[in-house]
Protein backbone atom coordinates (compact mmCIF):
# COMPACT_ATOMS: atom_id res chain seq x y z
CA UNK A 1 0.00 0.00 0.00
CA UNK A 2 2.66 2.38 1.15
CA UNK A 3 4.31 1.87 -2.36
CA UNK A 4 1.41 2.85 -4.51
CA UNK A 5 -0.19 5.47 -2.43
CA UNK A 6 0.37 8.23 -4.61
CA UNK A 7 -1.73 5.57 -7.23
CA UNK A 8 -4.85 5.28 -4.47
CA UNK A 9 -5.28 8.79 -3.86
CA UNK A 10 -8.36 10.37 -5.34
CA UNK A 11 -9.88 6.61 -6.67
CA UNK A 12 -12.69 7.42 -5.10
CA UNK A 13 -13.41 11.40 -5.33
CA UNK A 14 -16.22 12.41 -7.02
CA UNK A 15 -15.51 14.35 -10.55
CA UNK A 16 -12.38 13.07 -10.66
CA UNK A 17 -11.72 11.96 -14.41
CA UNK A 18 -9.53 9.50 -13.30
CA UNK A 19 -12.19 7.87 -10.34
CA UNK A 20 -13.07 3.90 -10.27
CA UNK A 21 -16.42 4.99 -10.97
CA UNK A 22 -15.66 7.31 -14.12
CA UNK A 23 -13.46 4.46 -15.09
CA UNK A 24 -15.94 1.68 -14.38
CA UNK A 25 -18.94 3.48 -16.22
CA UNK A 26 -16.66 4.26 -19.29
CA UNK A 27 -15.35 0.73 -19.42
CA UNK A 28 -19.11 -0.89 -18.91
CA UNK A 29 -21.38 1.65 -19.78
CA UNK A 30 -19.85 3.48 -22.85
CA UNK A 31 -21.21 5.16 -25.95
CA UNK A 32 -22.27 2.55 -27.85
CA UNK A 33 -23.73 0.71 -24.81
CA UNK A 34 -25.58 3.93 -24.01
CA UNK A 35 -27.35 4.11 -27.33
CA UNK A 36 -28.26 0.46 -27.51
CA UNK A 37 -29.60 1.03 -24.32
CA UNK A 38 -31.57 4.04 -25.95
CA UNK A 39 -32.61 2.46 -28.86
CA UNK A 40 -34.39 -0.67 -26.69
CA UNK A 41 -36.07 2.04 -23.86
CA UNK A 42 -37.41 4.18 -27.44
CA UNK A 43 -38.78 0.60 -28.52
CA UNK A 44 -39.80 -0.93 -25.28
CA UNK A 45 -43.14 -2.69 -24.81
CA UNK A 46 -45.04 -5.08 -22.90
CA UNK A 47 -45.51 -8.67 -24.91
CA UNK A 48 -48.41 -10.04 -24.13
CA UNK A 49 -47.48 -12.71 -21.87
CA UNK A 50 -45.35 -10.41 -20.16
CA UNK A 51 -46.24 -9.66 -16.76
CA UNK A 52 -46.62 -5.53 -15.42
CA UNK A 53 -43.60 -6.63 -13.27
CA UNK A 54 -41.28 -7.86 -15.65
CA UNK A 55 -42.29 -4.83 -18.13
CA UNK A 56 -42.04 -2.74 -15.50
CA UNK A 57 -38.49 -4.67 -13.91
CA UNK A 58 -37.04 -3.83 -17.73
CA UNK A 59 -38.50 -0.31 -18.37
CA UNK A 60 -36.65 0.82 -15.20
CA UNK A 61 -33.36 -0.75 -15.66
CA UNK A 62 -33.15 0.95 -19.00
CA UNK A 63 -34.23 4.39 -17.61
CA UNK A 64 -31.70 3.88 -14.60
CA UNK A 65 -28.93 3.90 -17.89
CA UNK A 66 -30.20 6.07 -20.20
CA UNK A 67 -31.04 8.83 -17.59
CA UNK A 68 -28.22 9.06 -15.40
CA UNK A 69 -28.12 12.47 -14.92
CA UNK A 70 -32.04 12.53 -13.95
CA UNK A 71 -32.96 14.77 -16.62
CA UNK A 72 -35.90 13.08 -17.94
CA UNK A 73 -38.78 14.83 -16.43
CA UNK A 74 -41.34 12.53 -14.82
CA UNK A 75 -44.15 13.32 -16.89
CA UNK A 76 -42.19 12.12 -20.22
CA UNK A 77 -41.38 8.69 -18.17
CA UNK A 78 -44.81 8.08 -17.07
CA UNK A 79 -46.26 8.66 -20.53
CA UNK A 80 -43.48 6.28 -22.06
CA UNK A 81 -44.28 3.41 -19.22
CA UNK A 82 -47.97 3.82 -20.14
CA UNK A 83 -47.55 3.79 -24.16
CA UNK A 84 -45.70 0.63 -23.61
CA UNK A 85 -48.38 -1.46 -21.88
CA UNK A 86 -50.42 -3.84 -23.67
CA UNK A 87 -53.24 -1.46 -24.91
CA UNK A 88 -56.45 -2.52 -22.39
CA UNK A 89 -53.88 -1.59 -19.83
CA UNK A 90 -52.77 1.70 -21.28
CA UNK A 91 -56.50 2.91 -22.11
CA UNK A 92 -57.42 2.39 -17.90
CA UNK A 93 -54.09 3.90 -16.76
CA UNK A 94 -54.62 7.22 -18.81
CA UNK A 95 -57.82 7.80 -16.80
CA UNK A 96 -56.07 7.84 -13.22
CA UNK A 97 -53.19 10.13 -14.04
CA UNK A 98 -50.25 8.91 -12.25
CA UNK A 99 -47.78 11.48 -10.88
CA UNK A 100 -45.05 8.90 -10.36
CA UNK A 101 -43.42 6.38 -12.06
CA UNK A 102 -44.46 3.90 -9.00
CA UNK A 103 -47.74 4.91 -8.87
CA UNK A 104 -48.51 4.08 -12.84
CA UNK A 105 -47.02 0.42 -12.31
CA UNK A 106 -49.11 0.11 -9.00
CA UNK A 107 -52.45 0.66 -10.80
CA UNK A 108 -50.78 -1.45 -13.89
CA UNK A 109 -50.60 -4.38 -11.46
CA UNK A 110 -53.74 -3.84 -9.96
CA UNK A 111 -55.40 -3.91 -13.53
CA UNK A 112 -53.42 -7.02 -14.55
CA UNK A 113 -54.79 -8.97 -11.25
CA UNK A 114 -58.50 -7.98 -12.09
CA UNK A 115 -58.27 -8.99 -15.36
CA UNK A 116 -56.35 -12.14 -14.35
CA UNK A 117 -59.29 -12.79 -12.23
CA UNK A 118 -61.98 -12.21 -14.33
CA UNK A 119 -60.81 -13.61 -17.48
CA UNK A 120 -61.00 -17.56 -16.61
CA UNK A 121 -65.34 -16.33 -15.34
CA UNK A 122 -65.87 -14.88 -18.49
CA UNK A 123 -64.44 -17.67 -20.50
CA UNK A 124 -66.90 -20.10 -18.39
CA UNK A 125 -69.92 -17.92 -19.41
CA UNK A 126 -69.11 -17.55 -22.79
Amino acid sequence: YDKNQGNYQGWHVQGNPNSFVNAFLNYFANITMKNRWMSELVIIKQNPEQSVSNYAQKFKMLMQRVDTTREFGQHYIISKFIRGLSSYLMTMIVSHSPQILDAAITKAKKIEAGFTITQPIQQQIM
